[in-house]
């Protein structure tokens, strides 16, 4: 289905997904937009700026993903789906410099409007972002999006887990953070050996397109090896 679109939540759910993993950022009239890019460009043939537009005009535009059409949905739009199709949303903060309180304080809201806390995960690679939300929230499971190169696990990121790039992933860096207490998400795993394999050097979560083998893998994972993913029966993912 198309990324951050109504369908592609829908198709997670309805093939096993724990949590469909959506983009958000402000638009000019200070409304939560699903979309990953700054701008539109890459999947559509008009050029606009998320920051720059207004809500009303994003919606305006056919965009193009997977080879099916869609348009943006807003953030209250995506959180009625999953509610309406039973999965949760791992919400990753794509916030320009000094948004930050702002979309925290919107997003925040929103969740609590619908009553979807326990429905919902947030995590970014703006590190002020997920410092506000552990602060106004820190029931609620923040984590820290790491791009780039790894070096060890600093043990005052306070935050509830981090997410790695695949290509970043390695076995000491893995076991820093499982001795330290942090579970680590891994994106975007989409080989079916990969996944298990990850699972079985102690990750706490895949991030991937085919949701089928993901779920196919924890569901060996956890038939097979019988082990138990951090933080067991806290509610929240793992």
């Amino acid at each position: 289905a198309p990324e951050n679109s109504l369908e592609g939540i829908e198709s997670a759910a309805l093939r096993g997904a724990d949590y469909a993993e959506i983009d958000i950022q402000l638009t000019a009239d200070g409304e939560l937009a699903v979309f990953h890019d700054s701008s539109t460009s890459r999947l559509c043939e008009r050029d606009l700026t998320v920051a720059d537009s207004t809500l009303a005009e994003l919606k305006q535009l056919d965009l193009v993903s997977r080879g099916e059409h869609f348009t943006i949905p807003s953030l209250e739009e995506a959180v009625q789906k999953a509610k309406e199709a039973q999965v949760g949303l791992l919400i990753e903060f794509k916030p320009q410099d000094g948004q930050e309180e702002e979309m925290a304080e919107k997003t925040i809201a929103l969740i609590e409007k619908n009553d979807v806390a326990d429905q919902a995960i947030f995590m970014s690679m703006n590190e002020p972002i997920v410092r506000i939300m552990e602060e106004e929230r820190p029931s609620w499971w923040n984590g820290y999006c790491i791009f780039g190169a790894l070096g060890k696990v600093d043990t005052s990121w306070n935050v509830d887990f981090l997410a790695i790039e695949e290509s970043q992933a390695n076995t000491r860096f893995l076991e820093q953070a499982r001795n330290n207490g942090i579970p680590v998400y891994i994106w975007t795993v989409n080989d079916t050996y990969s996944m298990l394999s990850y699972l079985r050097m102690g990750v706490s979560g895949n991030i991937g397109d085919n949701v089928e083998d993901i779920r196919s893998s924890v569901d060996a994972y956890l038939y097979y090896d019988e082990e138990d993913y951090l933080y067991e029966g806290t509610g929240y993912p793992h």
